[in-house]
Protein backbone atom coordinates (compact mmCIF):
# COMPACT_ATOMS: atom_id res chain seq x y z
CA UNK A 1 0.00 0.00 0.00
CA UNK A 2 1.31 2.92 -1.31
CA UNK A 3 -0.03 6.59 -0.66
CA UNK A 4 1.10 10.08 -1.33
CA UNK A 5 0.05 12.93 1.00
CA UNK A 6 -2.32 14.24 -1.74
CA UNK A 7 -3.93 10.95 -1.15
CA UNK A 8 -3.72 10.80 2.29
CA UNK A 9 -5.32 14.33 2.67
CA UNK A 10 -8.25 13.52 0.39
CA UNK A 11 -8.90 10.88 1.97
CA UNK A 12 -8.88 12.71 5.61
CA UNK A 13 -11.02 15.85 3.87
CA UNK A 14 -13.29 13.40 3.08
CA UNK A 15 -13.91 11.40 6.16
CA UNK A 16 -14.12 14.85 8.01
CA UNK A 17 -17.23 15.85 5.15
CA UNK A 18 -18.42 12.68 6.54
CA UNK A 19 -18.42 13.01 9.96
CA UNK A 20 -20.07 16.18 9.47
CA UNK A 21 -22.78 14.88 7.42
CA UNK A 22 -23.61 12.41 9.61
CA UNK A 23 -23.88 15.17 12.42
CA UNK A 24 -25.71 17.48 11.20
CA UNK A 25 -28.08 14.42 10.02
CA UNK A 26 -28.76 13.34 13.76
CA UNK A 27 -28.89 16.86 14.78
CA UNK A 28 -32.15 16.94 12.35
CA UNK A 29 -33.25 14.00 13.30
CA UNK A 30 -33.50 15.37 17.07
CA UNK A 31 -34.98 18.00 15.83
CA UNK A 32 -37.42 16.32 14.13
CA UNK A 33 -37.96 14.40 17.13
CA UNK A 34 -38.90 17.25 19.62
CA UNK A 35 -40.76 18.79 17.25
CA UNK A 36 -43.26 15.63 17.01
CA UNK A 37 -42.84 15.58 21.01
CA UNK A 38 -43.85 18.97 21.20
CA UNK A 39 -46.94 18.95 19.15
CA UNK A 40 -47.77 15.93 20.91
CA UNK A 41 -47.85 17.53 24.18
CA UNK A 42 -49.46 20.49 22.88
CA UNK A 43 -51.97 18.52 22.02
CA UNK A 44 -52.35 17.11 25.88
CA UNK A 45 -52.80 21.41 26.73
CA UNK A 46 -55.06 22.79 23.85
CA UNK A 47 -58.10 21.35 22.86
CA UNK A 48 -57.44 23.05 19.53
CA UNK A 49 -54.66 21.29 18.47
CA UNK A 50 -54.86 17.67 17.31
CA UNK A 51 -52.17 14.88 18.40
CA UNK A 52 -49.95 13.78 15.26
CA UNK A 53 -51.25 11.28 13.21
CA UNK A 54 -48.00 9.50 11.80
CA UNK A 55 -44.56 11.08 12.82
CA UNK A 56 -42.80 9.30 9.98
CA UNK A 57 -45.40 10.54 7.25
CA UNK A 58 -45.02 14.32 5.97
CA UNK A 59 -47.76 15.83 4.64
CA UNK A 60 -46.54 19.39 4.39
CA UNK A 61 -43.58 21.58 5.05
CA UNK A 62 -44.09 24.01 7.63
CA UNK A 63 -41.64 26.88 8.78
CA UNK A 64 -42.83 29.25 11.41
CA UNK A 65 -46.17 27.95 11.15
CA UNK A 66 -46.37 29.27 7.59
CA UNK A 67 -47.36 26.94 5.27
CA UNK A 68 -45.31 27.07 2.08
CA UNK A 69 -46.22 27.09 -1.56
CA UNK A 70 -45.74 24.51 -4.22
CA UNK A 71 -42.88 26.58 -5.57
CA UNK A 72 -41.02 27.14 -2.08
CA UNK A 73 -41.51 23.03 -1.45
CA UNK A 74 -40.03 22.25 -4.91
CA UNK A 75 -37.02 24.64 -3.92
CA UNK A 76 -36.77 23.15 -1.30
CA UNK A 77 -36.82 19.56 -2.24
CA UNK A 78 -34.44 20.31 -4.54
CA UNK A 79 -32.09 21.79 -2.44
CA UNK A 80 -32.11 18.66 -0.48
CA UNK A 81 -31.89 16.34 -3.19
CA UNK A 82 -28.72 18.47 -4.59
CA UNK A 83 -27.35 18.10 -0.80
CA UNK A 84 -27.56 14.25 -1.05
CA UNK A 85 -26.38 13.90 -4.22
CA UNK A 86 -23.04 16.05 -3.29
CA UNK A 87 -23.25 13.58 -0.28
CA UNK A 88 -23.53 10.17 -2.24
CA UNK A 89 -20.62 12.12 -3.94
CA UNK A 90 -18.48 12.29 -1.43
CA UNK A 91 -18.95 8.88 -0.78
CA UNK A 92 -18.32 7.28 -4.49
CA UNK A 93 -14.57 9.76 -4.27
CA UNK A 94 -14.06 8.10 -0.48
CA UNK A 95 -14.82 4.15 -1.59
CA UNK A 96 -12.79 4.65 -4.52
CA UNK A 97 -9.74 6.18 -2.55
CA UNK A 98 -10.05 3.31 0.06
CA UNK A 99 -10.30 0.85 -3.14
CA UNK A 100 -13.44 -0.67 -2.74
Amino acid sequence: MHSTMTDIRQRIEVYREDKENEAKELEFKAWLSGLYVRNAITSSFNKKSKYPDNPLKVKEVVVSDMVLTEEEKAEWSQRWLNKLTGMMEKNKRYKELQGE
